[in-house]
C-alpha cells in the first residue's frame, strides 16, 4: 500500500511538474494573432491551430529536442555564417542556431511558407537583432545568389508535394554559396516519409554532392536519414 502510494505521489508531482512547464513554455503564444481553421476545415501544418502550435512547441522544446540538437551539432558551425532554416516551423532548430551565432556575429533567417509559424518565431526571437525572415514560397522569391553558407532541411521535404521538391532544391542550390553545406534530415518510413534514392536524386539534381546519407532511428522508433550536401 506504501508503495503504492508513493507511486501515486511521483505520478502527481511529475503531472503538475509538466503542467506549470507547458503553461510556461507557450504562453506567449496567446499573444500571437493566429487564425484559427473553420468549423469542418482540414486542419495543416501551415495553418495550425493554437493549440496546435503549443503542443508542437512543447514537445520540440522538451522531449524531442535532443534530436534537435544533434542535427545542429552536425552543423558543426563555427558562429560567424550565415544560415537559412528552411521550414523552420516553431523554431526548436532556429533557437539553437541563433544561440550559436550570436557568439560569431553570425545571421540566420528562418523562412517557412506559413504566416502563423513565421510569427511564432518573430515572437520568440523578438530580442535578437541577428535573426530575420521569410515568408512564403521560395521558389517565387527574389533572393540572390550564392547567399548562404549553411542550409538546413529537417522534417520538412516530405511534408511538400513530390513534384514541387525538385524546383525547391534547385533554389536552394542556386542560393547556397560555393562550397555551402545543406545538412537534410527526412523521415523514410512508407506511411509518413520519403524514399531515400528520391533524396540523392533531388540533391544530384540540383548539383550537389552528398556525404552519404545516414540511416537511423530518431528517438528509437522513427526511421530517418540525414546526410550533409556541398555545393562545389
Amino acid at each position: 500500500m506504501k508503495i503504492l502510494l508513493g507511486i501515486l505521489i511521483v505520478l502527481v508531482i511529475i503531472t503538475i511538474t509538466v503542467v506549470i512547464m507547458y503553461r510556461n513554455m507557450t504562453s506567449f503564444v496567446n499573444d500571437i494573432d493566429i487564425e484559427e481553421p473553420a468549423e469542418g476545415e482540414n486542419k495543416s501544418i501551415v495553418q495550425p491551430s493554437r493549440s496546435e502550435v503549443k503542443n508542437y512547441l512543447f514537445a520540440a522544446e522538451t522531449f524531442i529536442k535532443p534530436a534537435y540538437k544533434r542535427i545542429v551539432k552536425l552543423m558543426d558551425l563555427r558562429g560567424d555564417e550565415k544560415v537559412m532554416d528552411f521550414g523552420s516551423g516553431a523554431g526548436p532548430s532556429s533557437n539553437l542556431i541563433a544561440n550559436k551565432l550570436k557568439k560569431g556575429k553570425g545571421e540566420l533567417t528562418c523562412c517557412d511558407i506559413s504566416e502563423t509559424w513565421i510569427k511564432v518565431v518573430k515572437h520568440r526571437f523578438q530580442d535578437l537583432d541577428h535573426v530575420n525572415y521569410l515568408l512564403g514560397d521560395i521558389t517565387e522569391m527574389d533572393l540572390p545568389e550564392n547567399e548562404y553558407d549553411i542550409i538546413l532541411i529537417h522534417f520538412v521535404l516530405h511534408d511538400i508535394d513530390r513534384e514541387t521538391r525538385p524546383a525547391i532544391i534547385k533554389k536552394l542550390a542556386s542560393i547556397l554559396k560555393s562550397g555551402g553545406r545543406l545538412i537534410i534530415r527526412e523521415p523514410t518510413s512508407g506511411q509518413h516519409g520519403m524514399p531515400v534514392s528520391e533524396i540523392q536524386e533531388l540533391m544530384t539534381n540540383a548539383g550537389l554532392q552528398g556525404e552519404g546519407l545516414v540511416s537511423r532511428k530518431m528517438m528509437i522508433f522513427i526511421p530517418v536519414v540525414e546526410s550533409i550536401y556541398y555545393k562545389r
